[in-house]
């Protein structure tokens, strides 16, 4: 009886940890994917005073540890998004009198963040950040600079 006890507490750990890893995946793949879109549309935006104005008015996106450890991944996710932006405005410029750049920006950006490529970008750029040997070291260097 004791062992049988003593196996269902070591399993509900086993579940709970299994389950918490699962929560920091989909936590991770989330602010991957705000950090994405959010830069990408301020990018795509191609106007510094209305970025500026956002940023200011909005502090709830940014998370200065994960864009710091996570720059490069969201850069490409980031560039990959403001082509989307730019080539949707240059497909626009001779069909449309005058382009709403920031209206479509959105709309361009909102659509990439429910869309499959970027959930498939997430998911790998996620492996690539288990797989890393180097990440303790990395997390370490950029809590000394938080």
């Amino acid at each position: 009886m004791k062992y049988i006890l003593i196996f269902y507490i070591l399993l509900a750990i086993a579940f709970s940890s299994f389950s918490q890893g699962n929560d920091n995946k989909q936590e991770w793949i989330a602010q991957y994917k705000e950090s994405v879109v959010f830069s990408g549309f301020l990018r795509g935006l191609d106007n510094s005073e209305l970025s500026s104005s956002i940023m200011k008015a909005d502090k709830s996106f940014y998370n200065p540890f994960f864009k710091t450890l996570h720059q490069r991944s969201i850069k490409r996710g980031t560039d990959y998004l403001v082509n989307l932006i730019n080539k949707n405005f240059e497909s626009r410029k001779g069909r449309v009198a005058q382009p709403a750049e920031g209206k479509q920006a959105l709309l361009i950006s909102l659509h990439f963040y429910t869309s499959k490529k970027l959930a498939e970008m997430a998911e790998e750029e996620f492996l690539k950040w288990i797989n890393n040997p180097n990440k303790k070291i990395l997390i370490e260097e950029v809590k000394r600079i938080y």
